[in-house]
């Protein structure tokens, strides 16, 4: 009986662990896209869950093409399970 326990709790663990890659993997992707555009730290914000899905934001003068670049990269990265993007309220003084 204790062996299973403690079987069932190693299972647990793994498991955890295994989302927490899944994660790690997602915003390791993001941070490699963004990072080619210059600035975009000013005008997306994104979280990640651990299971890999990406919740993207941008500023709502962000320009359609640079939008739509950036969404398709991070989307059609391996390491990102599914993206849901959006553009916010909030204006970026970079764009006109």
């Amino acid at each position: 009986m204790r062996l299973g326990g403690m079987l069932a709790g190693s299972y647990l663990v793994f498991c955890s662990l295994a989302a927490w890659a899944d994660g790690q993997s997602a915003e390791d992707a993001v941070t490699e896209v963004l990072w080619n555009y210059e600035d975009s730290f000013d005008y997306v914000q994104y979280s990640v869950t651990a299971s890999g899905h990406v919740d993207m934001t941008f500023a709502a003068n962000t320009p359609d093409a640079l939008y739509s670049e950036i969404v398709s990269k991070v989307r059609h990265h391996p390491g990102v399970d599914s993206v849901l993007a959006g553009k916010g309220r909030n204006v970026c003084p970079l764009f006109p």
